[in-house]
């Protein structure tokens, strides 16, 4: 029987045909939207707003949010939806992280134990359960974005108007993009963390990669950041830039240039 109550999105973007079967399979009696952002590129927050929309058009009380290189096992599943069932409004999912106090850059748990309730500030958009009243309250997801920090900017909106964030350990879970602490964590400024300031390439998206999080980690600074740091890190521009540029990398100098031009959504074709 289908709980159904709950949903499960996916939003794919060129997706693994075999991966996605594989998830499909363990899903296989639960409601199910798929967003396919192939042909027409949302962002994944707006190919998850798309989906949550027409979740919630029906009986959705919990919309899960799943990424489409996720990987679950029907057991876990089943114990994540008692977990939702048993659960108040809010956000939850099984990763989970911070923020680093002074520049306010999203740092993943690593550790295969829970985040303390009060250490939380996010929840990771790999496996994000979001409940109605947090999609009629928050709006869903700041599509401006496209890619990357939507989850954080989501989880703090939904935190500042009451909502609780909880991490939950979801048994067979995994995700394929995850990597250690502050490795899955854009830290700009090579004089903050020894080793993890460089240019870093990661998969064949690597140099998108490195636009979206350096203008979106502004964006969400210039969204949530207390005074101070905003203060910070805005006059830190030009030292950042002149950084990217002694490394070559253009396409964070240009995420920051966009920030600067209020330049937001899917990164232009370069001329």
């Amino acid at each position: 029987m289908k709980d159904r109550n709950i949903y499960f999105i996916i939003v794919t973007f060129k997706p693994d045909k075999d991966a996605l079967r594989r998830l499909l399979e363990v899903l296989e009696k639960k409601q199910t939207v798929i967003v396919d952002n192939t042909d027409n590129n949302l962002g994944y927050g707006g190919g998850a707003n798309v989906g949550m929309k027409t979740a919630s058009d029906t009986e959705a009380r919990w919309m899960v949010l799943v990424n489409q290189d996720v990987a679950l096992t029907k057991e876990g599943t089943m114990k994540f939806i008692k977990i939702l069932k048993d659960s108040e409004p809010g956000v939850i999912g099984p990763e989970a992280g911070t923020l680093d106090h002074r520049h306010w850059t999203t740092v993943l748990n690593s550790k295969s134990g829970l985040v303390r309730d009060d250490r939380v500030l996010y929840i990771s958009g790999s496996m994000m359960a979001i409940h109605i009243d947090v999609w009629k309250a928050t709006g869903g997801f700041f599509v401006p974005y496209f890619m990357y920090y939507e989850d954080a900017d989501l989880s703090m909106r939904a935190k500042n108007l009451g909502f609780p964030l909880k991490h939950v350990i979801i048994e067979g879970f995994s995700h394929r993009s995850k990597r250690r602490v502050k490795e899955d964590t854009w830290i700009p400024d090579p004089s903050f963390a020894k080793g993890y300031g460089r240019a870093r390439r990661v998969g064949d998206d690597s140099q998108t990669k490195e636009y979206y999080l350096a203008r979106n980690h502004l964006m969400f600074v210039m969204n949530f950041a207390p005074l101070q740091v905003k203060m910070l890190e805005f006059f830190r521009i030009p030292i950042r830039m002149y950084r990217y540029a002694r490394d070559k990398n253009r396409y964070a100098m240009r995420g920051i240039a966009d920030f600067l031009l209020g330049k937001t959504g899917e990164m232009g074709v370069a001329e």
